[in-house]
């Protein structure tokens, strides 16, 4: 059984599964939304800092803004985060989520 673990956005944006859809085969697709690890931060700010400089579509959204669309953009991800905070001890605690699509060639 070949299985293929195909990435997307929450948005529903599928680039690579459509690609795998195109290629000649027949085969059976689950999918399903995964919770991952919890990210635990120091607060909203840390998160913040942490993804503007080192997770790639985060770090280069902020580099296609100007300065007053980086502020925004900053007070919009703050403020997302701490409405999925699950934290009780003044930390930030968020959860993660990815669409996993499992693709097994039909026999």
């Amino acid at each position: 059984m070949t299985r293929l673990a195909v990435l997307a956005d929450v948005h529903g944006n599928l680039p690579a599964l459509e690609a795998v859809e195109a290629e000649p085969i027949s085969f059976d697709l689950l999918a399903r939304f995964r919770e991952v690890d919890v990210g635990r931060y120091t607060s909203a700010q840390h998160y913040l800092e942490v993804f503007r400089a080192h997770y790639g579509p985060t770090l280069r959204a902020f580099e296609a803004l100007d300065g007053a669309g980086q502020q925004a953009l900053a007070r919009d991800l703050i403020d997302l985060v701490e409405r999925f905070d699950r934290s009780d001890d003044g930390t930030l605690l968020v959860p993660s989520e990815y669409l996993e699509v499992v693709a097994v060639r039909a026999s």
